[in-house]
């Protein structure tokens, strides 16, 4: 089972998903050579880093894992976009 959450704050946006499985070893999964199990993991953290955002992974073996992930929202300053109208 999975539970996923989002959640709305200010200026950023929050996601924990959880689950009741059966959890694994980061410190292992952390030590493996690239190319082992650990690349969804090296992506996630690099993705949300990309976005200035954090990354928190519990788990441990028999237990579950759960993931929070909490990234900042854009504004359209950040894009340089300027959705005013202009008179011209």
């Amino acid at each position: 089972n999975v539970m996923i959450s989002v959640d709305f704050k200010g200026h950023s946006v929050a996601m924990d998903i959880e689950d009741d499985g059966i959890g694994f070893n980061l410190q292992e999964i952390a030590r493996q050579p690239t190319g082992g199990k650990g690349l969804g993991l090296l992506g996630m953290e690099e993705r949300v880093s990309l976005l200035g955002g954090e990354l928190d992974i519990n788990t441990e073996p028999g237990s579950g894992t759960r993931v929070a992930i909490k990234v900042p929202l854009a504004s359209e300053e950040d894009y340089g976009q300027d959705t005013r109208a202009h008179s011209g």
